[in-house]
């Protein structure tokens, strides 16, 4: 049993397809101006079972790493799982955003323009 989970095993979504390595501009009630959104999709495992040397895992599962940037700069990040992704991606479909309560027009953004979010609004690679 290993200490970690495998390195080499990626779990797959096709539902996540259209959002992976995406951004998004906010829009609408309560959007302020230069709000972005960045989702990233990873996989995770669960630790099951085990003792100090060594670990059962989970079967690996995808979920999304969203990055909210505000209009003041101020750039909040959480992962979306299980039953909640399930709904978040019906609102992505259908062009809203939900955090934290509120809801927004999403404006989803083509791959070209999606790395440039990554790199110069979100800082990131």
């Amino acid at each position: 049993m290993p200490w970690s989970p495998p390195g080499d095993v990626e779990a797959s979504n096709p539902v996540l397809d259209p959002f992976r390595e995406r951004a998004g501009v906010l829009n609408g009630e309560g959007a302020e101006d230069g709000a972005y959104v960045l989702l990233d999709t990873e996989t995770h495992w669960s630790r099951t079972g085990g003792h100090w040397w060594w670990s059962r895992w989970s079967s690996p599962r995808e979920v999304v790493h969203a990055r909210l940037r505000r209009g003041d700069g101020q750039i909040d990040d959480w992962i979306v799982s299980g039953e909640d992704l399930d709904a978040q991606v019906a609102s992505w479909r259908d062009g809203l955003f939900r955090h934290d309560g509120a809801t927004y027009r999403v404006e989803w953004q083509d791959d070209e323009e999606s790395e440039r979010v990554r790199a110069e609004v979100f800082g990131l690679d």
